[in-house]
């Protein structure tokens, strides 16, 4: 199940499915054979009714690529050279790749995972932009700012927009230890963020 390292003069051959990211890996002759593997057997992973049945295609695939290449199989190039992954991270990485493969079915992908952290990154900047407006002092500065870049456009200069952001923001950090509500109601925010995560 643990990686184990590769005589010092292995290369990865035609059929070995290379770990990793980048260009090498994803054309490596190995790793296309690899995801063609994939996408043949998607459609029986969908129709799986169980964790047996699914266990069973991922083990599938995984003794294919061992079988065309029986000095490596799933390798990783480490700084001290290369590595067989072992079973645990070969198929991992199999049923990983078939949960991706079929993104709109599984929350476990990694397409539904980053859908669901940016619904809620949006989620906790629309709360954030909602308790910032409901505080009087922070909406005037905010409308104050946003006035005066509007009507001054290209002719205001750098230095004076930076300096009026930099009091705006100011007397936005004295608005939050003044209302306990708004400090109260970010704090929550925030943790429903890392609650989420």
């Amino acid at each position: 199940n643990e990686m184990r390292q590769l005589p010092f003069d292995f290369s990865p051959g035609p059929y070995d499915v290379i770990c990793g990211r980048g260009n090498d890996a994803k054309n490596h002759s190995g790793n296309r054979y690899y995801r063609t593997l994939v996408l043949h057997a998607m459609d029986l992973y969908s129709k799986a009714t169980n964790k047996y049945e699914k266990s069973r295609i991922v083990s599938d695939i995984v003794d294919k690529v061992r079988e065309r290449s029986p000095e490596g199989g799933f390798v990783k190039l480490e700084p001290d050279g290369w590595y067989e992954v072992g079973d645990h991270l070969a198929r991992e990485k199999c049923g990983q790749n078939l949960r991706d493969g079929l993104s709109k079915q599984y929350k476990s992908s990694t397409k539904s995972k980053r859908r669901r952290r940016e619904a809620r990154s949006a989620n906790l900047v629309d709360n954030i932009e909602e308790m910032i407006q409901s505080n009087k002092v922070v909406s005037t500065q905010i409308n104050h700012l946003h006035s005066y870049i509007q009507e001054n456009g290209d002719s205001a200069s750098e230095a004076f927009v930076v300096q009026l952001f930099v009091q705006a923001n100011l007397q936005i950090l004295e608005a939050f230890k003044q209302d306990a509500t708004l400090l109260s109601k970010f704090n929550e925010a925030e943790r429903k963020l890392k609650a989420c995560s």
